[in-house]
């Protein structure tokens, strides 16, 4: 008896046997006739240098069960011949991973056999590239700072890319960019640095733009263990913490650690305005480079022959005095390698890194001799021909007034010159030029003259600074500058008035009237001084009755007191009555003129008599002019006329003295006796 389906059981198995099927179809079936492995595929075309990449087959989920993978490379060319490639997986892995040095192109296939059946998957072409396997290091703007060689164990940058060279020409490298970041990793490298030595390094730097310079920082850093950063311990060589002022040249040495990876590897050059200094991201000016370097192996001894290749030159005809970096076709890792270098004279000592960089100036031959010190087997590299550019030199003359502008640069003296341009061939020529200045003439003339002056031709009636252009022998412009001062001849008129005499340009005048001297003045004129003189005179006349003094002269008076020789206060009058006796004078001012009278002497009228109190005497009194004089001390006499003037002045003795004045002409004489601290005075008449 059958049972009744419902249709929910009916979808229910359905469900069941259609996964079942589905799991039997699905399942992996042996593999059958000849395989079609397609396309060989990669995880990468382009990997960074020893970074690893795998291998695998585009079609390797429908070739079924059972089959056997041999991986294949090539480095000749997709057409081989190819060898085994040694990576992981087996002959049963569909898959290979491998990696390659820099600079390295390889082509790889894989041969799938399945049984009797083989078939190869369609090659696929791998080459290393440096291209963004490192963290970017760009300034914002090209303008500033500028690397210009780098020198490493005294090997230095590719000539076409340093000094001027690098200022004009891109370097070769992914991603560079004049000015701004130099990529030199697909070149030969710089130099090898072996583990555990000191290397020595020269940085040069300038700016392309030139003047003005500016103060800069500079950074090396060197990948060491091939992990595509600079941060590693030991990875930083080189690093300036404070700015130094442009151009400069920078010299240091660092020492390369005992575990650094023996390859090829990156060593990262900045040169920055910038405060911060870094290996990696952008700044404002600056440049950053980089080089490509060799660690070579101490610890791995070389077997066999080396085989050095060809000699490569950087050029194969350079300008002289140029350099050339000459290399080695096959780098060579390992350890114990000795290098020689020889041109076509011989050996040339001290060449004995595997780079070589002559300044060439001769056409000459170059190879290396290598020798693996092991094995004690050398190979010499094939040799190459530099061809070297003889510069041209040739000359000129020129002759100028003032100043030559040549090669963008003004000269202002004369001699020779010398330039280096560029020919036609890219090489120097040297020009020199013999070149002669000739001056201008600037002279200078200070010039006086009466009313006009005439230089030139020309007359200047003014007083002023002028300047007259003329060619001088030489045939250059010339200025005379003229300092022309202009006199103008004169009269004037003088008006003095003088006592008794003027005297006037070496003449003396004693009476009044108007008088005319013609002289040269001060600025060398003739000028006409007109005198208007005017001759006062004065003498002054004192007159005395008896105890009065007068006289008679007009003007302003003074009266003077000639024993104390002074002025007598309020004495102004034209006469004048002392009190007492004694001796005076008057001064007289009138017009221009000052006069002193003689002094008159004037006897006081209650002069004390000596003879009261027995001191003197005198008889007989009058005379004929004989007298005697009596005195009981010592004394001094002053004998005067009537009119002060002293006829006799003695000191005598105590006694009788005589007094002998016959001789003088009759009249009243007064006699003066002062002894101790008496005075007498005695009226004597001569009869």
């Amino acid at each position: 008896m059958y049972k009744k389906i419902t249709f929910k059981a009916l979808v229910f198995w359905s469900f069941i046997i259609a996964t079942i099927l589905s799991f039997q179809i699905s399942e992996a079936q042996p593999c059958i006739g000849i395989p079609v492995p397609g396309n060989t595929l990669s995880t990468t075309i382009t990997p960074c240098p020893y970074t690893p990449f795998t291998l695998s087959i585009q079609n390797i989920a429908s070739l079924g069960t059972g089959l056997i993978f041999m991986w294949e490379e090539s480095v000749s060319g997709i057409g081989g011949p190819y060898i085994p490639t040694v990576g992981g997986g087996g002959p049963l892995s569909p898959t290979s991973t491998v990696s390659l040095p820099p600079s390295t192109t390889k082509f790889y296939r894989c041969l799938v056999t399945c049984g009797a059946f083989s078939q190869y998957s369609n090659p696929v072409s791998i080459s290393t590239s440096w291209n963004g396997c490192y963290c970017n290091s760009t300034p914002i703007a090209f303008q500033d700072v500028d690397i210009y060689n780098v020198s490493l164990n005294g090997n230095s940058t590719d000539p076409s890319y340093s000094y001027m060279n690098g200022c004009n020409t891109v370097a070769p490298g992914a991603g560079s960019v004049l000015n701004k970041y130099s990529n030199f990793l697909n070149l030969l490298p710089i130099t090898t640095l072996s583990p555990g030595s000191i290397v020595s390094f020269t940085i040069e730097q300038d700016e392309c733009d030139g003047a003005p310079f500016f103060a800069n920082k500079l950074g090396i850093w060197i990948d060491y263990n091939n992990d595509f950063d600079f941060t590693d311990i030991g990875e930083e060589v080189y690093f300036e913490s404070v700015h130094t002022m442009s151009p400069r040249v920078v010299n240091g040495t660092f020492i390369v650690p005992t575990t650094a990876n023996p390859s090829f590897t990156a060593m990262r050059i900045v040169c920055t305005e910038a405060l911060t200094l870094s290996p990696c991201g952008n700044y404002t000016y600056g440049e950053t480079e980089d080089h490509l370097v060799k660690i070579g192996s101490a610890t791995d001894p070389c077997t066999g022959a080396p085989n050095p290749g060809i000699t490569i030159a950087s050029a194969a005809t350079v300008c002289y005095g140029s350099l050339c970096n000459l290399s080695l076709q096959n780098s060579i890792l390992s350890g114990g390698i000795a290098y020689q270098w020889y041109n076509s004279v011989g050996l040339i000592a001290g060449e004995t890194n595997d780079t070589y960089n002559p300044t060439i100036n001769t056409s000459d031959s170059y190879y290396c001799l290598v020798t693996c010190v092991s094995s004690g087997m050398s190979t010499a590299s094939t040799p190459i021909t530099v061809h070297v550019i003889s510069p041209i030199s040739d000359s000129s003359s020129a002759t100028n007034c003032y100043n030559y502008m040549w090669n963008s640069n003004l000269l202002t003296a004369s001699g020779t010159y010398t330039a280096t341009f560029t020919s036609l061939s890219g090489c120097d020529s040297i020009h020199t030029l013999n070149l002669t200045i000739l001056q201008s003439t600037s002279n200078a003339l200070i010039i006086s003259g009466c009313d006009s002056v005439v230089q030139n031709g020309i007359t200047y009636t003014n007083t002023g600074v002028y300047a007259q252009n003329y060619v001088n022998a030489a045939g250059c412009d010339s200025v005379l500058a003229l300092d022309i001062t202009v006199n103008q001849t004169s009269d004037s008129t003088i008006v003095e008035t003088e006592c008794d005499s003027f005297v006037f340009n070496g003449s003396v005048y004693t009476s009044s009237g108007i008088y005319t001297h013609t002289f040269m003045s001060a600025s060398g004129c003739d000028s006409n001084l007109i005198l208007q003189l005017t001759i006062d005179t004065l003498t002054a006349v004192i007159q005395s009755s008896g105890a009065n003094l007068s006289t008679p002269n007009m003007g302003s008076f003074q009266w003077f007191d000639c024993d104390k020789n002074a002025m007598i206060p309020g004495a102004t009058n034209s006469n004048y009555t002392p009190i007492g006796g004694g001796s005076y004078a008057v001064i007289v001012t009138y017009l221009s003129c000052i006069d002193t009278s003689i002094c008159a002497q004037v006897w006081a009228t209650n002069t004390e008599d000596l003879s009261s109190d027995k001191q003197s005497s005198i008889y007989p009194n009058p005379s004929q002019g004989l007298f005697e004089l009596g005195l009981n001390n010592p004394a001094e006499i002053i004998l005067m006329s009537s009119i002060g003037e002293i006829i006799l002045q003695e000191k005598f003795l105590k006694g009788k003295h005589s007094l002998n004045i016959s001789s003088y002409a009759s009249g009243v004489y007064f006699l003066k006796v002062q002894s101790n601290d008496k005075l007498a005075t005695y009226k004597l008449i001569k009869e």
